[in-house]
Formats: C-alpha cells, structure tokens, sequence
C-alpha cells in the first residue's frame, strides 16, 4: 500500500533467496533487492546516497559507493542494507554485512581470538534511524527474526554514540530480551569552526598556544626553516603518497605491530585506492630538508576529517614532526570550513593533548540466547576484566611510552 512501511533489503545475487525464505513470511511489504534487478537496485541506492547525504553524512563506513563494490568484487560475501521507507522516503538505514565471528575489539589487547559465530556485524554510522516509535518497532522486529531464525547468533554493533535515541533504544530494547555485552570507547575531537560565527576558532588556551608554538619553532630551527607539508587528494597523488608514507612507517614501532601504511598490505592499498576514488581521502607529508618524517591520513567530508592512520621517523621525535603535521592540518582544514577533526577511537597522548572535547562512542553485542553465545558471553566478561586490569598496570608507567620504545627495538 501506498501509505505503509515497506523494508527493503539490498544483498548479492547469490544470497537473495535465503534473505527471502528466512524472513520473507514474518514481515509485511518484504523485499530483497539484488544487481541481477538492476534498475530498482540502482534506484534504491540513489535513495540511499540521498538519504545519508540530506540528514547524516557519508563517510567511509556508510557510504553506498563501497556497498556496490562489496558485492560486485566478492559473489560469495553476505553484505546487507536495511532500509525502512514510505513513498519513496528512507526512515531508517542500517548496513551490514554477515560474518563468521564477532569482532574481538573486547579483548584488543590480550588479542585473544573470539568463538566462530554467525554475526551481523554493523559499523560506526552504518545504523541510522529517525526518532518514532513505529520505526523502532520496525527495526526491533526485524533484528530479532535475524536472532530468532538463526541467520546470525550475534548482532554486532561498533562505536554508536552512547548519547544517541538509537543505542538508548537498542541497549534498553535488547537487554531485557538477550545477553548483551557493552564497551565504552573516547573519541576525541577538535572543534575547528565557531557554529555562531562560521569562522575558525582560535584553539587552546593562551598558555597552551604559546608552547605548542614553540615546538612549532624548535621543529623549523631543527631543519633550517625547510619544511613544508604536501597534501594529496587525487588517484594520481595516491601513489606517490603511499610510497614516502610506507617509507616513514618502516621505522616506526607500528610496523612491528602490523599497523600502518604498508605498501605490501593488500587489503588496505586497495581501501586507500577506493577511498580516494570517492573522493573522500586526505593525506599529507611533512618533509624537513626534503627528507619525509612524518605522515597522517584520514576521510574527508564537508563537516568532518577523521583522521585514521598517522606515523613519524622516530629519530625526530623529541621536536614532535607528528604534532607539527596534524596542527597544520587542523589549519589548513579550519580554512576550507570544515568543522571537526575527528582522532578517532582511543586515549593517545596526541589526541588528548590537540582535541578540544570528547565523545563516548560505545560497542553492544546482542547475542541469542543459546549455548555457544553464552559461552562467549561468559568468556568474554572475564577477558574483559583481565585485560582491564592488564592495561591500568602496564600503561601507567611513564604513558605507554616504555612499551613503545621497546617495540622499536625488537
């Protein structure tokens, strides 16, 4: 009917047909979308791009673009959106995608593997819901058929703001009815545009500005007033930003870890490409005397940078390249409009010392009431008690700072 809900799921050509049968007779107005259709699927991701871009904004997580190539490059993945809408308007969006386990961001730092379950996983942003009941009531009743039929054990939701009406809902909705599990997480931003006045804020206190300059100066002294910070955009820039980027993180203590630009790692030049192809990628280069010494990037929006990866040549670090690099960023940024420098997740000193404000994102994991997610359940309660006390005894002494440097020498 012309007047009622419809909910809309968009997946794979391959797995349409279980969607269907799973779930198709306990909703009304149910339809599975696929390419195969491919002027309503084209349709329906119009609205999509639409909806996010008028009422939220698209980024790197929720953006419609990457679901598209989710499903063509990988027949086999189990990508899902969610949409409730009415005459052609979109209530609610959630994107999805189906795994075999739930993420081990509980216990990050025993790094200890999680139990092989089906899960709708659902990132930052990718669940986005207007504030009426009937809409709530719509999405319940479908993530609990997820649950129910046993298309996935676990439902699991990362970084959704702990202030939203969405996760007040979820976290009293589900609670009540299954086993959940909640961590919290900072997200530390800097404020960079008065909202009154539309123009850039004057950061920090007076006594704050005056030594970060000062470091601002010890740096340019250090290289003879040669610096300069190169920024890169394009898919023709890309290149040579992942070279000089892979060329600084070889010496740092991430690569010991895995993270970082890594030109050999498949997965994430393959997302740099993608994102700059969207035309959501910033990066920069600070070189001292031509030399390249530190590097960040991040996604860009017209309100909001988040800023993802950055590194520096330990050799400099007592004049601070990483700090120097990201205020100009900040600068440049301010200048252009835009709004928030996101850091993103975690308590780094860097990101407490340069943001103006923090959020409380938090990650929820609804698992079904059966045997193997209680077992996870249990388990995972446990490493989280561990691994809490693990990090108050071990990054208290001297900021982490130990730990790190004994990374860089291993």
């Amino acid at each position: 009917m012309k007047n009622e809900y419809h909910i809309v799921v968009l997946t794979t050509n391959n797995h349409k047909d279980i969607v269907k049968n799973k779930i198709g007779d306990r909703l009304n107005n149910f339809h599975v979308i696929s390419p195969s259709l491919k002027n309503n699927y084209e349709n329906y991701i119009k609205l999509w791009h639409e909806y996010i871009k008028t009422k939220h904004e698209i980024n790197r997580f929720n953006n419609p673009s990457s679901f598209t190539r989710e499903i063509s490059k990988n027949p086999n993945a189990k990508p899902l959106a969610i949409i409730i809408m009415k005459n052609q308007e979109i209530f609610s969006l959630v994107r999805a995608r189906l795994n075999k386990k739930p993420s081990s961001y509980l216990n990050t730092f025993l790094n200890i593997p999680t139990l092989s379950m089906n899960t709708l996983h659902i990132d930052h942003s990718c669940i986005q819901c207007e504030k009426n009941e009937i809409i709530y009531s719509i999405l319940d009743k479908i993530l609990n058929i997820f649950l129910e039929t046993r298309i996935c054990d676990c439902i699991d939701i990362r970084y959704i703001n702990k202030e939203s009406d969405i996760f007040i809902h979820l976290d009293n909705y589900f609670k009540k009815r299954f086993y959940s599990l909640t961590r919290k997480w900072n997200r530390w931003q800097t404020l960079l545009i008065d909202k009154e006045t539309n123009q850039p804020i004057k950061l920090y206190k007076s006594k704050k500005r005056n030594k970060l300059k000062n470091d601002d100066k010890k740096l340019e002294r250090f290289f003879d007033n040669d610096v300069f910070i190169k920024y890169y955009k394009t898919p023709e820039e890309l290149d040579e930003f992942i070279q000089l980027a892979d060329q600084i993180n070889k010496k740092t203590y991430h690569k010991k870890l895995g993270t970082g630009v890594d030109i050999n790692n498949r997965l994430l030049i393959t997302y740099l490409r993608e994102i700059c192809h969207d035309g959501i990628f910033l990066g920069f280069i600070l070189f001292g005397k031509n030399l390249p010494i530190a590097y960040g990037l991040g996604d860009i929006t017209p309100k909001t940078f988040r800023f993802s990866m950055m590194g520096h040549d330990p050799e400099y670090s007592n004049i601070y390249p990483g700090a120097y690099s990201t205020r100009k960023a900040m600068e440049k940024l301010a200048a252009e409009g835009v709004m928030f420098f996101d850091f993103g997740w975690g308590d780094s000193i860097l990101k407490q010392k340069l943001s103006t404000h923090c959020l409380v994102d938090v990650d929820i994991q609804i698992l079904a009431k059966r045997i193997k997610p209680f077992i996870h359940y249990i388990s995972t309660n446990i490493l989280i008690s561990s691994e809490n006390f693990l990090r108050h005894h071990l990054l208290k002494f001297d900021n982490g700072k130990m730990i790190r440097k004994l990374l860089r020498r291993i």
